[in-house]
This record gives structure tokens, sequence and C-alpha cells, in this order.
């Protein structure tokens, strides 16, 4: 005769008898749990994976920065087209200090600006701060001062400012901040052009004889064309300040820009325009002289304490 087991419940009887009621229980549970979507175990297992590890989601490491590519020295293209200049230098130092890429896009003003508006981009680079851009961007601290003047032709005399303007075709940039001030102020007729470079060429074919341009790329391309002797300019009407920027709220993309540029530091960031911009042939020839200085005035003084002239 066989016993019952003493750890069985008293329900199931012989053991044959009580596996047979789990394996029916442990089925029923199966068949009920296949009830249930399945979308909502796949958020029950993320939140539990979520918890369980404590972790936050890894910051970008990537970000896509929009550019002017026709502003020399900032940014501009080399022979073989690729994008170079003060910005471009900047950019890669702050690559290092963050470990984040900036996937810089060069492209015409106008563009650049139109396709940040819409979203395509994280960040835009050189851009002033106007009132119409702030209701759609959240601009960094200004690292660049640019002086705006009117050039003209030798050969035109009278311009001093914005209201001397008046009747005479002004060439300017699509979308530059400059030709939206001279609309404001109804400066007509304006003539825009996609870049600055097209201005200087049409100067040097003679359909402009008049325009607003940033100071830096104006003397580029007129040295560069041959025209800096052909036209003058006037005191500055404008002094515009470069800004990074980024979609209106982004506030922890723009906290990331203005901390890794700060890491670069000044010491370097003012090096890489040095590069850019080059240095005064003066300054050298100061330090030249006075590095010299000490073996000309001290024979001299040496002679006149024992009365020996020249």
């Amino acid at each position: 005769m066989i016993k019952q087991a003493n750890w069985l419940p008293p329900i199931c009887g012989h053991p044959w008898n009580w596996c047979s009621a789990f394996c029916r229980c442990l089925a029923a549970d199966i068949r009920a749990f296949q009830n249930v979507p399945a979308f909502i175990i796949g958020l029950c297992l993320a939140f539990t994976g979520t918890f369980a590890s404590g972790q936050q989601p890894a910051p970008a490491r990537k970000i896509t920065v929009v550019s002017d590519d026709n502003f020399p020295p900032y940014v501009f293209r080399d022979s073989a087209g690729d994008l170079q200049g003060i910005i471009i230098d900047q950019w890669h130092a702050w690559e290092k200090k963050t470990g984040v890429t900036a996937e810089i896009h060069g492209m015409d003003w106008g563009e650049a600006v139109g396709r940040m508006k819409a979203g395509e981009f994280d960040v835009i680079d050189t851009v002033f701060e106007t009132a119409e851009r702030a209701m759609y961007l959240d601009f960094t601290k200004p690292y660049a001062t640019l002086q705006v003047p009117i050039f003209f032709r030798k050969t035109i005399a009278g311009i001093t400012d914005l209201a001397s303007l008046q009747g005479f075709p002004v060439a300017a940039k699509t979308g530059d901040a400059t030709a939206l001030m001279l609309q404001a102020r109804g400066i007509s007729p304006l003539l825009l052009f996609n870049n600055y470079e097209a201005i200087i060429t049409a100067a040097r074919e003679r359909k402009v004889n008049v325009f607003v341009v940033d100071q830096p790329p104006a003397l580029y391309f007129l040295h560069k064309q041959g025209l800096e002797e052909e036209f003058r300019m006037s005191e500055p009407i404008n002094r515009g300040e470069f800004h990074r920027a980024v979609r209106k709220g982004n506030a922890s993309l723009l906290q990331l820009i203005e901390k890794g540029f700060a890491d670069v530091g000044k010491t370097e960031l003012a090096g890489i325009e040095r590069k850019w911009f080059g240095q005064s042939l003066g300054g050298g020839a100061i330090c030249a002289i006075s590095a010299m200085l000490p073996w000309v005035v001290w024979p001299c003084w040496r002679c006149s304490l024992a009365g020996i002239g020249f």
C-alpha cells in the first residue's frame, strides 16, 4: 500500500494527481497571459529596464551646424571646394573639448537662414541677432564685432550715410541683416545677390557701383579681383556682432555650445584669429628696433662719460 506523502495538499491525493493539477493551472495561466496585448508587455519591460539600470538617455554625439560659405576670413571655400577659415578651426577645437562632432554645412546665406528656420539644422553660425530672428532662435554671447560701411566707386562723391543712398541702386546680400535694414529704411532700388563675391564680381563688370557689405569679406574680394583702387568706403553705418544660435527653447544645446568654446579658451581662439587675419608688419619692425636699442644706446652713453664725441 502506497502512503500519501506528507507535503502534498490534501485535495491532491495521489502525487500524480497533484502534478496533473499543477500542469492544468500552469497552462491556464499561460493562456491568460497570451491575451495581454504585446505592446503592454513591451512597455512594462521597457520601464523595468529603465528603472533597473537608472541610466539617462545618452547625450547627442553629433550636431549639425549651418553657416555662410562666402565670408572670408571667417568661413569660405578653398580651391578644392572644402570649407576653411576661422569658424571651421574654432569648431574643430570645440569638438576636441566636448567629444561631440560638429557637422558643418556651408551655403548661400539666404538659404542657410531659411533652412535653419525650417528646423533642418541644430545650430546656425555667423549670424547677427535681430528682433525677427529672436522670435525663433536663441543666441550665444557675441564672439566677433564687424563694421558695415557703404562701398562706392571713387568717381561718386557725397555718399556718407543711409540717407544719402536714396536714389542709388544699392547691392546687398539676400537674407543679410544689412539688406533687412536697407529695406526698412526704404532704400531702393535694392539689388540682391546670393553672396558677397557675386556682388564684387558685378562691381568689376560695372553692373554695381554702390554696395553695403560687411568690411572683412568686402576688402578680401576687392583685393582679390584687383578693385581696391576703384572703390572708397564710408564710415560704418552699422556694427554687427557674430553669434551662434540654436532653435528657440533648446537651452541644453545652447549651454553645451557656450561651455565648449569657453573650455577652448580665449588664448587658443585668439591664436586661430591671428592665423587667418595675419600679423602686422609694423609690429615686427618695432620689436627689431627695440632689440637693437641697447646695443646703440650703451656705447653712446659710455662715450659721453668718457668725453668722446662722434
